[in-house]
């Protein structure tokens, strides 16, 4: 769709012209092999009479530099095989509206370099759902688990049509701030299929996740900063809790992260250097010795001035990796 750019996405002739790609696409037809591929493997793990999500993928989503978040469509309670074909080809189209192609247009991402895949699994049954940060995207602070979460399905959440609960953690996963939302309803699985959003009164008032399961959760968003960001690229993570245990079904790259620094040098760059760690660590840093050994160092360095009376700021970040070694903050030393 090379006609379209970022100036004439808007324009109705464009708009028609996408719109008859998406037909086309939800009126092809999913060939026979691919049909009974799917069919032998849902029956195989046991859930093709389940509700599903189908759930669009891409190769170039959710990058360090790009994040598709709420771009592409995804598919709850989806029941029965004619829906999973319909809702895999619903997938597919949804390369092909406006707000997708403004998007790649804006990232400067070629149409031919989203490689588009759709992911199928089973629905976990929902008390409660949300979405989690390692860091506090609105900030920057990068002290912070930040949890955000409401009853039923994350849909109301993500598309932000409720208040919903926040929850603020430090990096020893102890709370250290809640607000209760307004939650003026949640998003349920319909009994037919789909999803319908239903007033609930009584959430707004109730508390969504007790404190365990708070910090539980917190846990589990460190788990991923360090596995999938390796301690240092913070992670916006979906998770659903059952009542019981809680389920991560996305993970992506923070790509906005505002810089957190003294007003006073907010407007000079940071400079990093390794001028002492080079000879009392110069070893690369494996994942379980940085996450211990990071919040040591931050006590180390802030206590001298602590002892003079030298009030720093928190949620200041004086210790890093890059590359697998450690870098000190001198900018704010």
């Amino acid at each position: 769709m090379q006609s379209a750019t970022i100036g004439n996405i808007g324009e109705k002739g464009i708009e028609e012209k996408l719109f008859l790609i998406r037909e086309k696409i939800k009126a092809g037809r999913i060939s026979l092999h691919i049909q009974e591929e799917l069919i032998s493997k849902l029956k195989n793990i046991g859930i093709l009479d389940k509700p599903m999500a189908v759930r669009s993928s891409a190769t170039a989503e959710d990058t360090s530099g790009a994040s598709f978040a709420g771009i592409h469509e995804s598919f709850l309670n989806v029941r029965g095989l004619d829906n999973i074909l319909s809702a895999i080809k619903g997938c597919y189209a949804s390369l092909w509206t406006p707000r997708a192609v403004a998007y790649r247009r804006k990232m400067n991402i070629r149409d031919n370099e989203v490689i588009p895949a759709v992911v199928i699994m089973e629905m976990v049954d929902a008390v409660a759902a949300g979405v989690g940060f390692s860091c506090d995207p609105r900030t920057g602070r990068e002290d912070v688990v930040l949890i955000s979460a409401n009853f039923g399905l994350g849909e109301s959440v993500v598309s932000g049509v409720v208040e919903p609960d926040e929850y603020r953690l430090d990096y020893w996963c102890e709370i250290t701030e809640k607000r209760i939302g307004r939650k003026e309803g949640k998003t349920i699985a319909g009994i037919t299929g789909g999803t319908e959003f239903v007033e609930f009164a009584e959430s707004s008032v109730s508390q969504v996740l007790i404190g365990e399961n708070i910090r539980k959760l917190g846990l589990l968003i460190l788990r991923v900063f360090d596995a999938l960001g390796c301690g240092e690229e913070h992670q916006d993570i979906e998770w659903v809790f059952d009542g019981k245990d809680f389920t991560l079904v996305q993970a992506r790259p923070v790509t906005a992260l505002p810089r957190y620094t003294l007003a006073g040098i907010k407007n000079q760059p940071d400079i990093w250097s390794n001028a002492n760690f080079r000879d009392a660590v110069p070893m690369v840093q494996s994942t379980l010795n940085w996450s211990l050994m990071k919040l040591s160092l931050n006590i180390m360095i802030t206590a001298p001035f602590k002892a003079i009376g030298y009030q720093i700021p928190p949620g200041l970040r004086h210790v890093r990796l890059y590359q697998g070694r450690a870098y000190l903050n001198a900018s704010i030393q």
